[in-house]
């Protein structure tokens, strides 16, 4: 064997090893120090350490994206309504998979499940590898759900070290939020409020997104089933320019009783404002994160509809 062969071989182990062990902190990095997905774990954690002290009475349980998770104060909705609920909503990096698996995880027989989240986070959902914050939340909280092939494909990892480097170098903080946006009763807000202006373009989905969306939610809805549970559909509130605020309400509703129309399996009580508004006072930090004060309105205008939708069941 020459010299040079012998050389490259080494090489080439020495590339492998250098990959692997580049792979290795990065995952170990992205499911045990990153900042977004220990933000994510700790209020998991935090939630299920309340749901474990929850009652065998029926529980309605909002969760969802983060317009959920920064617009449901489920305080205000159990006060208004008697009905003892819960705010279990996560973020849309994480994807749809993650946070309704760790709601069923905390349902009972007799609970009503409320999905608030963006339609087009619904399209193919179901079959879709976890995204990568996906995969990163499964492996913190310790996989419990059996997601393992999803986790595999979506390859978690070395990218998020790359990212907080950056931002440590541009002096930016690590994360935005902080255990100490969390409330009891799962309620995340923040104090953040940058000036944004509202959504310009009118709203609209694809025939084939809709049908495609409308598989998930017959998915989730037989999932609930099994678990004794009812699923709703709720849109959430968009911060909207005042020059398509109307049309956009008349758009969403239209859609609202298309997706009905879709799903007959699941109940879609009707979204305060049609899921839009130009009050801007009501939004923090993006177009569908609400302020605490924002959450308690939204949560006290959508509870009649709610629980009229419980009580058709």
């Amino acid at each position: 064997m020459s010299s040079s062969t012998s050389t490259s071989k080494k090489w080439l182990l020495f590339y492998l090893a250098a990959l692997i062990l580049t792979a290795g902190v990065g995952l170990i990095y992205a499911t045990r120090f990153e900042p977004e997905t220990q933000f994510w774990t700790k209020i998991f954690q935090q939630r299920r350490a309340e749901m474990a002290r929850r009652s065998d009475a029926p529980h309605v349980l909002f969760t969802g994206d983060s317009a959920c998770a920064f617009g449901i104060d489920a305080k205000v909705f159990t006060q208004e309504s008697g009905i003892p609920s819960f705010n279990l909503g996560g973020t849309r990096q994480m994807g749809i998979e993650i946070f309704m698996e760790e709601t069923l995880r905390q349902t009972k027989k007799g609970d009503t499940i409320v999905l608030i989240c963006n339609p087009k986070l619904l399209v193919k959902a179901e079959s879709a590898p976890l995204t990568k914050a996906g995969a990163q939340m499964a492996l913190a909280l310790s996989g419990e759900s059996d997601l393992s092939e999803k986790i595999t494909a979506s390859r978690p990892g070395f990218n998020h070290l790359i990212t907080h480097g950056a931002k440590l170098g541009l002096h930016r903080p690590a994360f935005a939020y902080q255990i100490e946006n969390y409330h009891p009763g799962g309620l995340v807000t923040t104090a953040e409020r940058p000036q944004q202006s509202g959504q310009n373009d009118a709203f609209e989905i694809s025939q084939s997104d809709l049908i495609s969306a409308s598989h998930s939610l017959t998915y989730w809805a037989e999932r609930c089933k099994v678990a004794g549970a009812t699923l709703a559909y709720l849109i959430p509130l968009e911060l909207t320019s005042q020059e398509v605020v109307g049309k956009n309400r008349e758009f969403k509703d239209a859609f609202r009783l298309d997706f009905a129309a879709q799903v007959s399996s699941v109940k879609f009580p009707k979204s305060p404002q049609q899921g839009c508004s130009s009050d801007s006072s009501l939004f923090a930090d993006t177009l569908f994160h609400l302020t605490a004060e924002g959450a308690a309105t939204f949560t006290r205008e959508l509870t009649q509809d709610v629980v009229r939708t419980i009580q058709s069941q």
